[in-house]
């Protein structure tokens, strides 16, 4: 069986800590994060490569906070790291508004994490 990383929760925790604190201070930033490789889904949009996903995050207004209500994380094989991350985010200055956001985290070649796959939803009826 392939190794599980012994320390995903805590790194899970550190991670989604660092990506919203990089996201609402300078999304610009979140380019270490991701590579060629990653994927993101935003509602209907899918985009591939630090590019495009940057591209489509700057599309956001300027003015977005996450609260994040409840955080799973589990270790998947080749020491990835899964977290599904539920919360409230506010735009500008609406109200704020349910979402669930998936990340799944692999190591690099120099053993640190980027984002694999990242998938948002609104939940909104």
């Amino acid at each position: 069986m392939d190794a599980l990383n012994p320390q995903f929760e805590m790194i899970g925790k550190q991670f989604v800590n660092h990506y919203f604190q990089l996201f609402n201070t300078g999304r610009n930033e979140l380019a270490s994060l991701y590579k060629d490789v990653s994927m993101m889904s935003f509602e209907n949009d899918q985009c591939k490569g630090t590019n495009q996903i940057l591209e489509r995050l700057n599309k956001l207004p300027q003015t977005v906070i996450h609260k994040c209500l409840s955080l799973d994380i589990q270790p998947t094989h080749n020491n990835g790291i899964l977290i599904l991350v539920c919360g409230d985010i506010v735009i500008e200055e609406n109200k704020p508004l349910k979402f669930v956001r998936t990340f799944h985290l692999l190591p690099s070649m120099t053993g640190e994490y980027f984002i694999f796959n990242d998938l948002f939803r609104f939940c909104i009826n």
